[in-house]
């Protein structure tokens, strides 16, 4: 029983039909996707490679309960970090290109500012997302919703994930945020387990209005890397569903 779902800009277009048809009245995530690599990829080229994608996957559910989440984890070098742009100040910028450019070829367009990673720096992998997210200020408050992803584990409770979502909800009071990411990723909790969790972590989200609403990692994958959080044929979806 979804009440949003988030989809790959990328994503086979029977399987969003399908999934449109079956679901008419739920809201909708759309990721502009993109496999950045180590290239420096400029906002007039992220629009060129995406725009079309997205706007195909629009064509394909109710466009007017859809957002569209422009990128993903720019505090990441494996998404951008240090090629396209250095830190979350020149992002901010490269960002607000790209929404521009959003605005322009769908004028009602519903922008969600990327969820960042979570956590401390790692070198040549992280920038710490409360200095990104603080660099960017200004473009959050731009963008018409705020985007987070939050992670726990065994060595990590939710009570923490929830600390990380509280922080933002204060640095940004009056801006909208969906959960765009969410899981418990550890590959030695049960899954009946993380169900248990994730309809805990949803009633937590009640008490949060400034929350839209969550959509949990994965559905489904092919990268077996996922495995541990994939929902599909694992029963998890049979136990949140019974909420």
């Amino acid at each position: 029983r979804p009440g949003v779902i988030k989809l790959l800009s990328s994503a086979d277009d029977h399987a969003v039909a399908k999934l449109g048809k079956q679901h008419p009245n739920v809201d909708w995530v759309i990721r502009a996707f993109l496999d950045f690599g180590d290239r420096a990829v400029t906002p007039a080229q992220f629009v060129e490679w995406t725009l079309s994608d997205v706007q195909r996957t629009l064509n394909l559910v109710d466009s007017n309960r859809a957002y569209i989440e422009l990128h993903n984890e720019p505090n990441l070098v494996q998404e951008g970090l240090g090629a396209a742009w250095a830190d979350g100040t020149d992002f901010a910028f490269w960002y607000s290109e790209v929404a521009k450019l959003y605005r322009g070829a769908i004028p009602n367009a519903k922008l969600v500012f990327p969820g960042l990673s979570p956590g401390a720096a790692v070198a040549n992998i992280r920038q710490d997302h409360i200095q990104f997210i603080e660099q960017a200020k200004w473009a959050v408050e731009e963008s018409d919703y705020l985007g987070v992803h939050l992670y726990w584990a065994s060595n990590y409770p939710m009570s923490a994930a929830l600390t990380v979502l509280d922080d933002y909800l204060t640095r940004f009071r009056n801006k909208p945020v969906w959960i765009t990411e969410s899981s418990n990723n550890d590959a030695n909790v049960p899954f009946a387990e993380k169900a248990k969790q994730y309809l805990s972590f949803w009633n937590e989200l009640q008490r949060r209005p400034q929350v839209r609403g969550i959509t949990y990692f994965a559905a489904s994958s092919s990268n077996p890397a996922f495995a541990p959080e994939v929902w599909v044929g694992n029963g998890i979806a049979e136990l949140v569903g019974r909420r």
